[in-house]
């Protein structure tokens, strides 16, 4: 299913695991040793999949399914509307503030 959502949505997908049977569905495999030595020596698994906005909830739900004791999936959607919803408010009162000062500047 990941091979499918990465074709679909040319993304590229980068798992570290230590479990073969995941591995096995990889195009390319590092070795620990290698990984060990990019990342130093730490214990954990990561992978980041970036969906654009017309991924459908089936498709969130399906890489949801992939959750188990070993994996855990978290969700950024929320967070990430949040951090562009701050960013656009800096940005109108930091342009705000500007025509402010650039009015003042004109009528002074």
């Amino acid at each position: 299913m990941l091979k499918e959502t990465s074709k679909k949505y040319e993304q590229t997908i980068i798992m570290i695991t230590h479990n073969r049977g995941i591995a096995q569905t990889a195009d390319r495999v590092l070795q620990v040793s290698v990984f060990d030595r990019i990342m130093g020596n730490t214990k954990y698994g990561l992978i980041g999949i970036q969906l654009d906005s017309n991924a459908t909830e089936e498709t969130i739900a399906e890489i949801r399914s992939l959750e188990n004791d070993d994996i855990i999936i978290t969700d950024q959607r929320g967070s990430n509307k949040q951090n562009n919803a701050t960013y656009l408010a800096v940005r109108i009162v930091c342009y705000g503030f500007l025509a402010t000062v650039g009015i003042i500047s004109l009528t002074a």
